[in-house]
């Protein structure tokens, strides 16, 4: 799988500082998700823009999510 360059972000809740427990988003022509605990070679997951936002929403609307 070829990965996308682009700077991986964490979620603003995530605490931050040096919190590697989260899932980070890559957005290019395909966004991406990838575990922050894999620093080196991280698997990397490509998401259809479609998933991408109902997940935000999700997670935005939903606490517990």
């Amino acid at each position: 799988m070829t990965q996308i360059p682009g700077r991986w972000r964490k979620p603003s809740r995530s605490g931050q500082g040096q919190s590697n427990n989260c899932v980070e988003a890559r957005l290019a022509e395909t966004p991406q998700l990838s575990d922050s605990r894999h620093d080196g070679v991280r698997p990397v997951l490509p998401v259809t823009t479609t998933d991408y936002l109902a997940l935000l929403n999700t997670v935005k609307t939903d606490p517990t999510a």
